[in-house]
């Protein structure tokens, strides 16, 4: 009886000290024509919020029928996660997005143009921790519409987008 009283108690103590799911996270991203880094915090069991800084570059548009640019900026990203299935940051989850990025163009044009360049979409996708709860990755799939273009150069128009995010949570 002993031992299983002992027993029991190990189990107890096994299971009060299971950590809670880690509330932060320090991100790359490494998407569809950006590279950022961001910072991510759980806003409520299901939902988080992340605010990441970018690097734009389109490059793959023109595979898929949209125009040769070389348009790119630096700008800000701003998105939530929601994961309906699971407690944040990990699981299923369906995250809108939208950025602002100071744009640059040049293309054809003898001098490049300036402006202000925007996106907006919606990925969905599965994100993991592995090694102690420590290492967040996510994969994700959606569609994006990039209004990159000045007066005279750059692009706009629906794409795929991809996200890649791996980060450290804490």
């Amino acid at each position: 009886m002993k031992a299983w009283c002992m027993s029991f108690a190990a189990m107890l103590t096994v299971v009060s000290s299971a950590q809670a799911e880690p509330d932060n996270a320090m991100e790359a991203d490494l998407g569809s024509g950006v590279i950022g880094v961001g910072y991510e915090r759980v806003v409520a069991p299901s939902v988080t919020a992340r605010a990441t800084f970018q690097l734009n570059r389109p490059w793959y548009t023109r595979y898929l029928g949209g125009p040769e640019s070389d348009v790119a900026g630096f700008g800000l990203e701003l998105r939530p996660f929601v994961f309906p299935f699971a407690a944040a940051p990990r699981g299923f989850y369906l995250s809108p997005f939208g950025r602002v990025v100071a744009i640059r163009a040049q293309d054809d044009l003898a001098d490049a143009e300036s402006s202000v360049g925007w996106s907006a979409g919606a990925t969905a996708g599965y994100g993991w921790l592995l090694v102690d709860d420590a290492l967040l990755l996510r994969f994700g799939v959606g569609a994006q519409y990039w209004a990159f273009d000045t007066d005279h150069a750059g692009l706009s128009g629906v794409y795929p987008d991809v996200d890649i995010i791996v980060g450290y949570a804490f």
